[in-house]
């Protein structure tokens, strides 16, 4: 696209995916990159994650224009919810005092997360990408205990609402 701040955006992901790498090679940009091609659900959870409302608006719309189940980007909605509360609970009960906002993956990588694989936190690590976790463990920052636990009442709310009533499922 043309915008600047996406771009920005998009390097600064992949410098960080590269970690200790002193080059971002062509194999970096493609596990970077793959899966938000394939799915660009995962680019409307982000800007939820990073608590950019206008960027998850937009993508949203986009989204629906596509045609994409409603009920599936409420599902994705609440899945990014619950993660960023595993998160903050994680955090908080490890007392990580190695975590600071704003923390960098290639510090995340050699002082966090061997003690989180040490640890065998499987609910948040199971299958996923380090830089996934790395980026979810930043996501819960932007938000507090009790927004996480409203917005996750309101996706209740919201699915109960999409199941059981006419009302127009794109509202």
């Amino acid at each position: 696209g043309a915008s600047i701040r996406t771009f920005d955006s998009e390097v600064e992901k992949l410098i960080a995916f590269a970690g200790d790498n002193e080059t971002v090679s062509v194999d970096h940009v493609k596990m970077a990159s793959e899966k938000t091609k394939e799915d660009p659900i995962y680019e409307f959870s982000n800007a939820v994650g990073e608590r950019d409302v206008s960027k998850a608006i937009s993508y949203l719309e986009g989204l629906l224009k596509a045609n994409v189940f409603p009920l599936q980007i409420l599902s994705a909605l609440s899945n990014q919810i619950r993660k960023m509360i595993l998160s903050k609970d994680i955090l908080r009960s490890l007392s990580l005092i190695k975590w600071t906002k704003g923390i960098t993956y290639k510090v995340f990588q050699r002082s966090i997360l061997p003690e989180f694989q040490e640890q065998q936190h499987e609910i948040l690590l199971g299958k996923v990408h380090p830089f996934v976790l790395f980026k979810t463990l930043l996501y819960s920052e932007n938000y507090s205990m009790e927004e996480l636990a409203k917005g996750l009442e309101s996706c209740l709310d919201a699915d109960r609402r999409l199941k059981t009533s006419s009302q127009n499922p794109r509202l």
